[in-house]
């Protein structure tokens, strides 16, 4: 045997040696990763134990290998599940079914991850020309359980097999519901750099954006707010500029600018307060109605700020339409939902967390900005 060769189950079968493997604990089947670490029944009792110890339940079966349910309510209110996913097709389908079943007993943000042993397109997997049944079936797991599946920065592929890297494929991600992603401004998964194991670790970067300087975007739902036009037609006539016709028009465009932010800052031009104080007043009457039937004044202003409330939805539709920039879909379709998960995405993908620069992996904010600067300025200079 070559020196430092290292005297392995998979060498010495590669020598054409017969094996008779058998688990050193239980000695029922064979001993491998998966089973000595998780299926073993004294291995699944001393887990049992610890896991207890940490406030941590289990919740799946052994026949979908363990996944772990997990929750810290210091940090976010928040389920977690790991998952392995075996490699058989019926089985895999009933780790679906466990999971959604599962999924139903809990409320608010939820994330699984794990190595799901499927990809979701043929891009994920090296040398794949065709998308398969499976693929179809874990997107349909997915979109079922109304999960987001994020980008993977840094890579393509989590797992990889042979000495030349030759099979590779993306089977471990993590996915999460709109809780969790309302939950964050700023959400990464990013792959992390493989030593000795064939899977490449992953991991899921949740945090804030730095605050910037806003820049003015005009919301189109103003349009529909009463004297709106009006009072941009009394403003632009009480502007009074000298000079050229564009300079003129310039300065106007900017006094514009800075009345319609003061304005958007205000009861009207805020949706937000709109909405609180439109709930806050409805919270109010519902509450009276709860110990006497309402006057046919306060039932006429229940009707008004419902007709509001009403009129508010549509408005935050419209914004979130614009931000999500899917121009395409129809107003009125009640979209918000769909609409905001884009526009966090199109946030997402706005974001620069880190930048190579000859070689070396730049992640300070102030470093980021000041290496863009100074490539621009030397390109144009």
């Amino acid at each position: 045997m070559a020196k430092e060769a290292v005297l392995t189950q998979d060498n010495v079968m590669k020598r054409g040696k017969t094996l008779c493997s058998r688990c050193f604990l239980c000695g029922e089947t064979s001993e491998t990763v998966n089973h000595l670490f998780l299926h073993c029944k004294y291995t699944h009792h001393l887990w049992r134990i610890f896991l207890s110890l940490k406030g941590i339940s289990w919740t799946m079966p052994r026949k979908v290998a363990e996944a772990l349910l997990c929750w810290e309510e210091a940090c976010v209110h928040a389920k977690d599940r790991g998952v392995y996913a075996p490699n058989c097709i019926i089985e895999r389908e009933h780790v679906w079914g466990e999971v959604g079943a599962v999924r139903s007993l809990f409320e608010g943000p939820w994330i699984v991850c794990g190595d799901f042993n499927v990809t979701r397109f043929p891009s994920e997997k090296r040398n794949c020309r065709r998308r398969s049944t499976t693929m179809v079936e874990f997107s349909d797991f997915i979109e079922d359980m109304e999960l987001i599946d994020p980008q993977l920065e840094g890579g393509k592929y989590t797992w990889f097999k042979g000495d030349g890297n030759n099979a590779a494929s993306r089977i471990d991600r993590f996915l999460f519901s709109k809780e969790w992603d309302d939950s964050f401004t700023k959400i990464n998964q990013t792959l992390l750099h493989r030593l000795v194991s064939d899977h490449s670790p992953v991991a899921l970067q949740c945090g804030e954006w730095e605050q910037n300087k806003s820049y003015f975007k005009f919301d189109n739902w103003w349009l529909n707010t009463d004297g709106f036009v009006d009072r941009i037609k009394g403003w632009w006539e009480s502007f009074e500029f000298t000079g050229n016709p564009d300079h003129i028009l310039a300065c106007k465009l900017k006094a514009l600018k800075g009345k319609l932010k003061e304005w958007s800052r205000t009861n009207m031009g805020n949706l937000g307060t709109q909405k609180t104080q439109i709930l806050s007043e409805l919270v109010r009457l519902e509450a009276i109605q709860e110990n006497r039937v309402l006057t046919e004044e306060e039932t006429t202003l229940k009707a008004s700020l419902l007709m509001e409330y009403e009129e508010h939805l549509k408005n935050e539709e419209i914004a979130w339409r614009q931000r999500s920039r899917a121009l395409w879909l129809k107003e009125g379709d009640r979209n918000t939902s769909y609409f905001h998960k884009l526009a966090n995405a199109h946030r997402r993908s706005n974001h620069i967390d880190q930048l190579v620069v000859q070689g070396t992996t730049i992640m300070d904010p102030e470093r980021i900005k000041g290496e863009i600067i100074g490539f621009y300025e030397k390109l144009y200079t």
